[in-house]
């Protein structure tokens, strides 16, 4: 009886170690994402989805956004020589806003592997952003840039 009530407790100690480390990897994932592209900006904006949204991707799990003046084109081939090399797949999108002029969209995307979901950012250039331009060459654009982070392996959360 005496070796049972040991294996039984041993079992029960072994489970409460396991459910705490679960717990502490868990609380380990917060960190502000750094990617040298973004040069020490801080997000303007952080939204945790807890699971609400699904897209093609998986379910959404953190979203960082970023908002600074930079010039697109620069921004952009500093983007693709950081994230291309560390296995994201990138591609642009042209779009028309409301107000006539294009709108370039670079997007970025790394599939997730265990046990880490996949990302996706996106790199807008808005409207040039400049109180008095003195030239198109002196004139900065307005960035927004979106960092989506997707739900990984998380079982039992």
């Amino acid at each position: 009886m005496k070796k049972l009530f040991v294996k039984i407790s041993l079992a029960f100690v072994v489970i409460a170690a396991l459910v705490l480390i679960l717990l502490g990897l868990r609380s380990l994932n917060v960190a502000i994402p750094s990617y040298r592209f973004l040069d020490g900006q801080y997000p303007a904006e952080y939204k945790k989805a807890n699971g609400r949204i699904e897209d093609s991707l998986g379910i959404l799990d953190k979203v960082y956004t970023y908002s600074f003046e930079a010039d697109f084109n620069d921004l952009c081939l500093t983007a693709d020589a950081e994230l291309i090399p560390a296995g994201f797949r990138g591609g642009t999108i042209v779009g028309h806003t409301l107000f006539g002029p294009e709108n370039c969209i670079r997007s970025y995307r790394k599939k997730g592997r265990f046990p880490r979901g996949s990302v996706r950012i996106w790199i807008h250039g808005k409207e040039q952003y400049s109180e008095i331009p003195l030239s198109n060459e002196d004139a900065l654009d307005l960035i927004m840039v979106e960092i989506v982070y997707y739900r990984g392996w998380r079982w039992p959360f």
